[in-house]
């Protein structure tokens, strides 16, 4: 395993040294990218949120047709102690789903196995991101709305986005998505639109932010947004599990829209009720 892995790593939940942990030569998550994952940042020896990945975790299992065996006070429990064993304060915790053996398809009941790594951070995190825009390169399809660990369209689209750090993508109808790794909200004075599709993750920190802006004196609209619609906005920012809310410092095309005062004010806010020490 790469070395920017923690020395410990938890299989099916029993915490082990990572060299002595089985290759996955006949796993269909490895052969044939079929399972899914989460990905959650880890800041002074806890994982936020948790639990919301946890449940995302097993409506993803639902859909592949992979039973769920492990509850959650003992996915928590190995979590700790995988944080512990490995002296972790900060990092980034990847949970994996996998499909089993490769034969599942044929057999009955396929056995999933369930693994966690944590890896370490950035120690020197970007304060925002310069992003490009562009429409999707790859049909979208419901499944996409999952985590799932068949990953190439999104790491197509990533590499794709160079020089960039991210894209914002939309659709055929010209209607935003995503980029590849965070969900958008735009600012509207004071009513926070995110776009609404069939094929985008409802992420962690995007659920988060859309049940605590009320408490900010925010509106939050989940909508279609036409691409022309960044024209009328007053700033944009993008969330994801691992950096909280991220600034958007360039968006190419729309030179005037940007993340502004507001974006770091609900930043500082919503991090602060997590328990995240702001980026």
């Amino acid at each position: 395993m790469a070395k920017s892995v923690f020395e410990w790593v938890s299989f099916d939940l029993q915490v082990i040294r990572k060299e002595t942990m089985p290759f996955p030569f006949s796993d269909a998550g490895f052969l044939y990218g079929y399972g899914c994952f989460e990905t959650i940042r880890v800041q002074n020896g806890m994982a936020p949120l948790l639990q919301e990945h946890i449940r995302r975790l097993r409506v993803s299992s639902l859909i592949l047709d992979l039973p769920f065996r492990w509850t959650s006070a003992s996915i928590q429990t190995a979590v700790t102690e995988l944080i512990q064993k490995n002296n972790a304060a900060n990092g980034i915790l990847n949970i994996y789903l996998t499909g089993g053996e490769r034969d599942m398809l044929k057999k009955g009941e396929p056995e999933p196995q369930f693994l966690m790594v944590l890896r370490h951070s950035n120690p020197n995190p970007t304060q925002g991101q310069r992003v490009t825009l562009r429409e999707v390169s790859f049909q979208r399809i419901k499944a996409d709305q999952f985590k799932l660990m068949a990953y190439a369209k999104t790491i197509w689209e990533k590499r794709l986005a160079r020089p960039f750090d991210d894209v914002l993508l939309y659709d055929h109808q010209q209607f935003l998505l995503e980029t590849t790794s965070s969900n958008i909200f735009l600012l509207e004075g004071d009513t926070l639109i995110t776009p609404k599709a069939e094929s985008i993750v409802n992420g962690v920190m995007r659920q988060f932010v859309i049940a605590h802006a009320p408490s900010l004196g925010l509106k939050v609209k989940q909508e279609f947004v036409p691409l022309e619609r960044l024209a009328d906005a007053d700033e944009i920012f993008l969330t994801n599990a691992i950096q909280g809310i991220i600034p958007i410092l360039e968006l190419e095309k729309f030179s005037d829209l940007k993340s502004g005062h507001m974006t770091q004010k609900i930043k500082q806010q919503i991090e602060h009720r997590i328990g995240l020490q702001t980026l």
